[in-house]
């Protein structure tokens, strides 16, 4: 069956970002000899939604954008388009943007990002497993992943994992509370 994943970095504090969309403080953790179950978890995946600041983000890093990954890009503004890349510009319901996914993979849906988009998702009922590499810095501000939800959500821990950078991942599958 396919799930819906939230894969993401945050700060200790709870924010993916500072408030200008930096995400430096996340490149010391780049190309070192741990990729934290990445390349696992990306072979899993058949398509990935993206918010458009986290698009225009990862046009401008190397390898941001999977030209033979489908992605969907949940937005109303006109974006650039990367060449000779899958991507479709949406906006509309999530629960049709994934019938539409669905007919393109039978593997897993990364939810990549932002904090608004996750928080959408969730507020749906629509995400199935949060991953969420914990950084160890505490930015005192910036952009919330969860931001006030106004509503509870149970999580189960599948596993924890400690890496010698000082970055814990956890892995829960979402429980929703009716």
């Amino acid at each position: 069956m396919t799930k819906i994943i939230l894969y993401i970095a945050a700060s200790l504090d709870g924010f993916i970002a500072r408030n200008d969309g930096d995400i430096s403080w996340l490149d010391k953790y780049h190309g070192g000899s741990e990729d934290y179950g990445y390349a696992d978890f990306y072979r899993k995946i058949g398509a990935c939604i993206m918010g458009a600041r986290t698009y225009e983000k990862a046009l401008t890093l190397t390898g941001g954008i999977d030209s033979q990954m489908p992605t969907f890009v949940f937005t109303t503004r006109q974006l650039p388009v990367l060449p000779g890349a899958d991507v479709t510009f949406y906006y509309g319901g999530l629960p049709q943007l994934l019938k539409i996914i669905k007919k393109k993979t039978t593997k897993d849906i990364w939810l990549v990002g932002g904090g608004e988009l996750a928080r959408s998702f969730l507020k749906e009922g629509l995400i199935d497993d949060i991953i969420l590499s914990i950084i160890p810095i505490i930015l005192g501000e910036g952009i919330s992943l969860f931001g006030n939800m106004k509503k509870a959500i149970d999580l189960d821990l599948v596993k924890a994992i400690s890496y010698l950078s000082a970055i814990v991942q956890t892995h829960y599958s979402v429980r929703y509370i009716k």
